[in-house]
């Protein structure tokens, strides 16, 4: 027992545990982008009907389209544990602790090489940095644990020809139910055995890389297949298809577009790229390794959406380069005598370290998560969305800021005179409908034409923008209502 307890507070379990601690903070956010809201309405919708919705219904431009929702796994997630386990503080919480498991799945494929701990942590908390601007409780957190729990498990039968590869299939099930990233898995997958088979090629003698390549193609295909097990079908892979080929959607979904390196978020990312790449000096990666990496850093660099995704697959990377450098400099040597006499001392202060940060992480997300009333007071049309309640006949069709869409439709559904212009899905709506909103937006020649053509009889949007002043100097249009953040006009 003494032995055991030894064991649990060493120093590389408790750098380690330091390191999952100071995540938390990275991961555990409020509820607060363009469709949480959204999702959240729709959970009640759909239990509300005892079924999926058939057809689009947020919109009055294109509410006979057909919708497939295939996120509604995640939204029921949504729905109920605000409703069993109490308000959106624990829904914040449950996608901060899957984003928690994905990292330990990430350190678990670290540890098939087992570069030292310190290394490990520094690399874990720099992940977490990397994506900063992509965790909250949102539905692409399931495809971020599960890639990470695919990765691992290719690691595993590369390496060790582990047979949880196996299972894939049957995770593939329960992913396609929640999220349409499950397309990642096939992916991913696909790389491995591409790299396993050009291993074959270059040496044919190499017969386990063709085994390898077969398996994984195997897997690959009965994969494929599982995912149909969803309401939807073979639909689903043309909902990716349309998502995908969308030209209008990186002009409403800032997450679809490239990482913009001026901002201060992207610092994180960008240091991760650098070390990856200089790691690469002392650490020479298997092939299906350096592919897999070079292949999620260049969706990284597409879509900002992405870089939990490259996160997840570099992460070990750069803890196996830099353990190998640590190595490599004999580090270990160096610090072990130095170490040897002051082990006790070190485990006491990072027990102090761990125990000062669990208090101090504990605080700040209480204090955060406590204030997403106020953040969404700040950030959503709250005050604006309380007048229209008030005056239920204002208005029939309305033209608003696509960013308040979801927040809107949380408030508003199922109200007729209180749908929204548009929805940022190009399979839903199509992008005419969204280049529509644009010429709206942007003040195009025949932005007024537009608004006429849908029939749109009241605005919300906010005042200090073009399209505000645009409508201020249009006679056809009157300002009823303002506040700092929206404002309403209708038709004279």
């Amino acid at each position: 027992m003494r032995d055991r307890i030894r064991a649990l507070i060493s120093t590389d379990i408790l750098a380690i545990a330091l390191a999952m601690v100071l995540i938390l903070p990275l991961v555990i956010r409020r509820g607060g982008d363009a469709d949480f809201f959204a999702h959240l309405r729709t959970a009640q919708a759909i239990v509300d009907m005892r079924g999926l919705p058939a057809h689009e219904i947020y919109t009055y431009t294109a509410n006979n389209a057909t919708w497939v929702d295939h996120e509604y796994g995640t939204e029921l997630l949504l729905f109920g544990v605000p409703n069993f386990l109490g308000g959106k503080a624990a829904v914040s919480i449950v996608f901060g602790a899957l984003i928690s498991a994905g990292f330990l799945l990430i350190l678990a494929r670290i540890n098939v090489q087992r570069p030292p701990a310190l290394v490990s942590a520094l690399a874990l908390i720099l992940g977490a940095a990397a994506a900063v601007g992509i965790w909250g409780p949102r539905a692409q957190i399931i495809t971020f644990t599960f890639a990470c729990l695919t990765l691992y498990w290719i690691e595993l039968f590369l390496s060790r020809r582990s047979r949880w590869i196996y299972a894939l299939p049957v995770v593939m099930v329960v992913w396609a139910n929640m999220h349409a990233g499950f397309i990642f898995a096939l992916f991913l997958v696909l790389l491995a055995a591409a790299s396993e088979l050009v291993l074959w090629a270059v040496n044919r003698r190499d017969r386990p890389h063709l085994l390898a390549a077969r398996t994984l193609g195997l897997v690959l295909a009965v994969s494929a297949v599982a995912a149909l097990i969803n309401p939807y079908g073979v639909q689903l892979y043309d909902y990716i298809w349309r998502t995908e080929s969308s030209n209008a959607l990186p002009q409403f979904v800032t997450e679809w577009l490239s990482p913009n390196f001026h901002h201060l978020n992207m610092l994180p990312f960008e240091l991760s790229i650098l070390l990856l790449i200089v790691g690469l000096f002392f650490y020479r990666p298997g092939l299906h390794q350096l592919v897999l990496t070079v292949a999620t850093l260049a969706l990284a660099l597409q879509a900002v959406r992405h870089i939990a995704i490259f996160v997840a697959a570099a992460t070990p990377v750069i803890a196996w380069s830099y353990g190998e450098a640590w190595r490599r400099f004999s580090v270990d040597t160096r610090l072990r005598s130095f170490l040897a006499a002051r082990r006790r001392d070190l485990q006491a202060l990072t027990v102090v370290a761990l125990a000062a940060a669990a208090i101090g992480v504990a605080a700040f997300i209480a204090d955060a998560l406590g204030k997403q009333d106020s953040a969404t007071a700040a950030n959503f049309p709250v005050v604006a969305s309380d007048w229209l309640a008030a005056h239920p006949d204002v208005g029939t069709r309305m033209f608003d800021e696509d960013g308040w869409n979801g927040y809107l439709s949380y408030r508003f559904y199922p109200l007729p005179n209180r749908r929204v212009f548009i929805l940022s899905d190009p399979t839903l709506v199509g992008d005419r409908l969204m280049n529509d909103y644009l010429d709206i937006a942007t003040l195009q020649p025949d932005w007024q034409d537009v608004l006429n053509r849908y029939g749109v009889d009241y605005v919300m949007y906010e005042p200090n923008t073009a399209l505000g002043s645009a409508l201020d100097l249009t006679s056809t249009w009157r300002r009823v209502y303002s506040d700092p953040l929206a404002a309403i006009w209708v038709r004279s």
